[in-house]
């Protein structure tokens, strides 16, 4: 009974974790074992995995599937464990790295414990319905049973050239490996025991079965269509190169002929030189020719090299192998096995009772002991959050209360409430604790002890450093907050005692397996689990308030520039007015006057709302496509509100950290132009992420299409972008991505392209177009002369140098830095390769400048080398350059963690160790961007409102002289943000615009408003 009660105790556990149901085990005899070698087959191995259980629960025998995994650099290890843990009859063993198809079928081998064993491709060309009939003709006595391939449906060249190679290795090799022999095969025990005791390194398994004998019978079958196989993902030589690289394996493996066929050779070249020089010798003294010369010699200098290098080749295979027999190396390394998977257990602080278990200790552990560093960044990152709050809300009572109160009455209210409220917000929320009394009479310590930092680091800095005080208070503010946050902490946690765990809580799971959601909290007595405050989504409010905000002060916006023209055309013929317009005499974009109509149809309300539309559209397009990113099936576990602050911080640096956020973001014919082109192309990017299936593939090839024409009648400039990014990413297809995912990838860029070349082509040829050249005397102006050439590269380096040197965009690598420390990546996944990481670095960056230059190439025609003070056509690569700003910060917050974490359960959503510095740097670096943000649109905000006051003033008073008969009106101009207006620097341009909008004659400079 002692191997029984052994038993038990090892499948008890494994049964909680398949479910409850028994394993198979070594006492449970296997009948039959399905030998699976697979590599790069993530698309079809459930699709086969279902088939074949069908075939075998078909045969009422005990059976096992053993897959070999020889190193998919896909998603093939994750399904097979899945299997695994879902199927007990499921094992599997990932090798270290590639080590061969022959590697994989001798450890499937070594796996498989059944007394039959059946050997099949993980593709679909080997149908599952085979087994029954092998498994027949096996009772019927035979040791093994092949299954060869009907060639009857090959084609004549394809037939004819693989009869001749089978019988070549047939003619060179001692065994008789059969004439369209497989890699379905079925072996006995004793045969699978024959093979499993050929030890040599370099293997031939159709020889190696052939060679063992034993009592073999065939059937033949039909290969099943390679519609849905994974066969061109598999990165093998293509099909002549591997039955040449196989002829030569089983011709060099199991005889030495080759070398005798050498002797054979030379002896018989020996005997045709010197018949060759008899032959000579009696031509000559027969009719006194003369002896052929260089020809001869040549031919035969050729035919004896290339014979010695046959020859030499031959020997060196030979030698070869044995090198790699004496070596006596394994024919493979082991990385993961079913067995070798096991839940990863929680750190402990030490030795735990037996009766409590984990669940009930940190229950019982108060909210400030075993934080972590992980703990610590959370607590941080939300003390500075509130900070940011209850400054508003000291803010807002101070504002409301000093219209009825003394201002020193307002402050001293208003700090009161803020204090209240900061001290309530950080015990609930940064320290998870409910306040006391004692708290807070110790809490105003923290904000005195801040108070007293930041103003001897502002003395310091300005005193001693000579740095601007404004600048300086920023930098003392940011530096004292950790010293109170840790004061504020202490204040609310000291003294209190961990509760006595009478009754231990029920042990509640730390993480959502769905891979969208943080970590779960403690569970409440008789509740579910309590869900953490992710610190990405901590970290997302700033871009969102900060862009809130910046929407909410479009109300302010008034038309200017070429608004002027738009509205009294749109006002009379509507928007096909304006497309004919665009098409037939301006520009010849199509798309962009049909958008440039939507607002100019609402007139000033259109103005005043664009910032709210465009802002909402601008994240939502951003957000859609971070959030549709499958991060499930590449196994990372993003925490929530990840995609969000991703999206917001792209969103809040393009829209609001470019030179001139007035033109970027508020002035909608630029915004049109220049802004909402680049983020209207990355829709394009949503069908692709979420298509699932052979529909939605077909969906994101003609979205890509239909948005890369419509880009091209939006802006060409962006369309040059689109096409520089597409064509790369074809070009990267093939050396990241394998198989059929490689060819869709390459489709879907080919699609882009042909669309976005479609638009350009449609633009290009419009009569719009044509004047727009000849009205910037561009139309015989190449774009590739060398003094254009020579002086978009001057330019567009001082652009570079601008963006490279505004260091807001800090942020987005911040940010980054932040996603790759936070996303969590599946137990013993492998890093990126380095040369896969250098290249989409390197990539990247070649990419932005070739994209970048390119623009300002095509800018040069009608900007010329003013290009560097146009800020707004920067607009057009600066979102490329942000996202690709963002995506270096991740891989560098992937490096940091991966040498600077400590182990962590798996599956938590935190960093531990100096990972967790590196979040709390990152988070610091991303609010002082916001700040800095917040405190550049103050002052455009002020300007905007005095300019819409002046505006609609001047507004009311001319719609009221134009009422009154007026047919020519004094226009003073009203500029913000470097806004053309009429008797600006422009000329007159456009006072006749402005006469048709107000319907007078004509218009005249004033200096004064009325």
């Amino acid at each position: 009974m002692k191997p029984f009660r052994r038993w038990t105790a090892y499948a008890c556990p494994r049964e909680r974790e398949t479910g409850g149901r028994p394993r198979v085990t070594e006492m449970t005899a296997v009948q039959l074992s399905v030998v699976v070698p697979c590599r790069h087959d993530s698309e079809v191995i459930e699709s086969r995995y279902a088939a074949l259980l069908t075939a075998l629960e078909s045969t009422r025998r005990t059976f096992e599937i053993c897959y070999v995994d020889d190193g998919s650099a896909d998603r093939t290890r994750e399904l097979l464990g899945a299997l695994a843990r879902a199927d007990p009859r499921v094992r599997y063993t990932v090798f270290s790295r590639p080590f061969g198809r022959e590697a994989a079928l001798l450890a499937g081998l070594r796996m498989a414990r059944g007394q039959t064993v059946i050997l099949m491709d993980s593709g679909v060309r080997h149908p599952p319905e085979l087994v029954p009939r092998m498994l027949a003709l096996h009772s019927e006595g035979y040791d093994q049973v092949v299954a060869e391939r009907d060639r009857t449906t090959h084609g004549p060249l394809r037939s004819a050239l693989r009869d001749a190679g089978d019988r070549l290795v047939r003619h060179c090799m001692d065994v008789d490996v059969g004439d369209g022999a497989g890699d379905v095969r079925l072996l006995s025990r004793r045969a699978v025991d024959g093979v499993l005791a050929l030890p040599e390194s370099n293997r031939f398994s159709r020889g190696i079965f052939s060679w063992i004998g034993f009592a073999t019978a065939g059937l033949t079958y039909r290969e099943a269509a390679p519609g849905g196989s994974t066969d061109a993902a598999d990165p093998r030589p293509p099909l002549g190169r591997r039955a040449v690289n196989e002829g030569i394996d089983g011709v060099l493996s199991f005889n030495s002929r080759p070398l005798r066929l050498a002797i054979h050779i030379g002896l018989g070249i020996l005997f045709a030189a010197l018949a060759y020089a008899l032959w000579t010798a009696l031509r000559v003294l027969l009719n006194g020719a003369t002896v052929p010369g260089f020809a001869t010699l040549l031919t035969a200098i050729v035919a004896l090299g290339g014979i010695q290098l046959i020859t030499l080749g031959v020997i060196g295979e030979y030698v070869g192998r044995i090198y790699h027999e004496s070596k006596r190396r394994p024919h493979y390394l082991i990385q993961e096995t079913d067995e070798s998977r096991r839940p990863v257990p929680l750190p402990q602080h030490g030795p735990l009772p037996a009766a409590v278990p984990a669940g009930a200790r940190a229950a019982s552990r108060p909210a400030d002991e075993g934080a972590g560093p992980g703990g610590t960044a959370r607590q941080f990152l939300s003390f500075v959050l509130v900070g940011c709050v209850n400054t508003a809300v000291y803010f807002a009572v101070y504002v409301t209360l000093n219209r009825w109160t003394p201002y020193p009455v307002a402050h001293v209210l208003g700090y009161t409430v803020s204090v209240v409220g900061s001290f309530l917000l950080n015990s609930y929320v940064t320290c998870r604790t409910k306040p006391t009394w004692h708290a807070f009479m110790r809490y105003p310590i923290s904000s005195l002890a801040g108070l007293v930092a930041a103003g001897c680091l502002l003395l310091l800095a300005v005193g001693r450093f000579g740095m601007d005080e404004n600048a300086a208070a920023l930098l003392a503010g940011v530096l004292a907050t950790p010293l109170s946050f840790l004061l504020a902490r202490w204040a609310i946690t000291a003294g209190r005692r961990p509760p006595a765990a009478t009754e231990p809580p029920e042990p509640t799971a730390t993480t959502d397996t769905t891979g969208d959601s943080g970590p779960a909290g403690p569970a409440a007595p008789g509740g579910p689990p309590r869900r953490r405050i992710s610190p990405a989504a901590l970290l997302a409010l700033p871009p969102l308030g900060l862009l809130a905000a910046a929407m909410w002060l479009g109300r302010w916006v008034r038309p200017g520039a070429d608004d002027w023209c738009f509205l009294p055309l749109v006002r009379e013929e509507g928007v096909g007015g304006l497309v004919a317009k665009f098409y037939l005499q301006d520009n010849g974009r199509i798309v962009n006057a049909v958008l440039t109509g939507a607002y100019a149809k609402f007139d000033l309300a259109g103005h005043q709302g664009y910032a709210l539309v465009s802002g909402a559209l601008v994240l939502a397009v951003l957000w859609a496509v971070t959030a549709s990113v499958p991060a499930r099936d590449w196994g990372l576990t993003v925490p929530r509100g990840m995609p969000l602050l991703l999206a917001a911080t792209v969103a809040a640096l393009f829209l609001l950290a470019s030179p001139n956020t007035y033109k970027t973001f508020y002035w909608p014919a630029s915004s049109v132009s220049h802004t909402l082109a680049p983020v209207l192309s990355c829709a394009a990017l949503v069908p692709l992420l979420r298509a699932r299936s052979r529909g939605g593939r077909i969906v994101a090839l003609v979205a890509v299409f239909l948005a890369g024409a419509a880009l091209g009648t939006l802006s060409e400039e962006s369309s040059v972008v689109a096409l520089v990014v597409l064509a790369a990413a074809a070009l990267l297809g093939r050396r990241l991505l394998t198989g059929r995912r490689r060819a869709y990838a390459r489709a879907w860029c080919l699609a882009g392209i042909a669309g976005t070349g479609t638009g350009i082509l449609v633009l290009l040829t419009s009569p719009g177009s044509r004047n727009r050249r000849e009205r910037y005397d561009a139309e015989g102006m190449t774009v590739i002369a060398p003094e254009v050439l020579g002086e978009s590269l001057g330019a567009f380096l001082e652009i570079l140098g601008t963006l490279l040197t505004t260091w807001q965009y800090l942020g987005a690598v911040a940010v980054g830095a932040l996603a790759g420390l936070l996303v969590r990546t599946p137990p013993g996944s492998r890093p990126l390769p380095r040369r896969h990481t250098a290249l989409l670095v390197g990539s990247g960056a070649l990419v932005f400048l070739v994209a970048g230059y390119l623009c300002t190439v095509a800018a040069h025609s009608v900007f010329g080398t003013g290009i560097v003070v146009v800020t707004r056509a920067w607009n057009d690569f600066l979102l490329l350059y942000v996202v690709l700003l963002v995506a270096a910060g991740a891989l560098l917050g992937r490096t940091a963690g991966r040498y600077g974490r400590r182990a962590v359960p798996a599956g938590a959503l935190r960093p531990a160790g100096g990972a967790g510095a590196a979040v709390i740097a990152a988070a610091a670096v991303w609010v002082t961007v916001c700040a800095a943000l917040a405190l550049s649109l103050a002052p455009l905000g002020d300007a905007m409102r005095v300019r819409a006051g002046q505006w609609d003033r001047q507004d009311r008073w001319m719609r009221a002289q134009a009422a009154s008969g007026a047919r020519e009106l004094p226009y003073t101009p009203t500029s913000v943000g470097g806004m053309g207006e009429p008797f600006g620097k422009h000329g007159s341009w456009p006072a006749g615009c402005v006469a048709e909008y107000y319907r007078v004659d004509r218009v005249t400079h004033a200096t004064r408003l009325p």
